[in-house]
């Protein structure tokens, strides 16, 4: 898989992020989680720029004998826009873009929670999120890193 990246001035994940956290706050907001869930929450990504990305290999080219043939910073199309400007279901829409989120993030987010907890907040964050997503969609446009790397002996 392509990492999550960055350039300097942006994320592509703003907005897709920004809406998480503000389903998490409104839970907060509600009682369904606490002031200590709510700090103890993090985001499992790290967005890099590329010259981040650059910097082990800079001082001697390579780093643990690899060595950057190519990098590069590109901006991928949200999976499922097309189909939301086809169809108009802004409710399929949300709710792709939060199953995905739930996927990757949701095993941390639950370890973060109370236990016995877990399972039915995550529901319920994620029922939060897609409400927020379908009411104001937008196209998701993320930053990966691309890289072709050679192993020198």
């Amino acid at each position: 898989p392509l990492p999550p990246a960055r350039t300097a001035d942006e994320t592509g994940w703003e907005w897709l992020l920004g809406e998480l956290w503000e389903a998490i706050l409104d839970m907060g907001r509600s009682g369904l989680l606490s002031e200590a869930e709510q700090r103890r929450l993090t985001i499992p990504i790290g967005l890099r720029t590329l010259e981040e990305i650059e910097a082990p290999f800079a001082e001697h080219g390579r780093a643990a004998d690899l060595e950057i043939e190519h990098a590069e910073i590109v901006r991928v199309p949200d999976p499922f826009w097309e189909d939301f400007r086809r169809t108009g279901d802004a409710g399929s829409f949300a709710r792709r873009h939060a199953d995905v989120m739930r996927a990757w993030s949701g095993p941390a987010i639950a370890g973060l929670i109370e236990a016995g907890r877990s399972v039915t907040l995550l529901d319920e964050l994620f029922a939060r999120y897609s409400v927020r997503l379908a009411a104001a969609p937008q196209e998701h446009r993320p930053y990966l890193a691309v890289m072709l790397m050679r192993r020198r002996l």
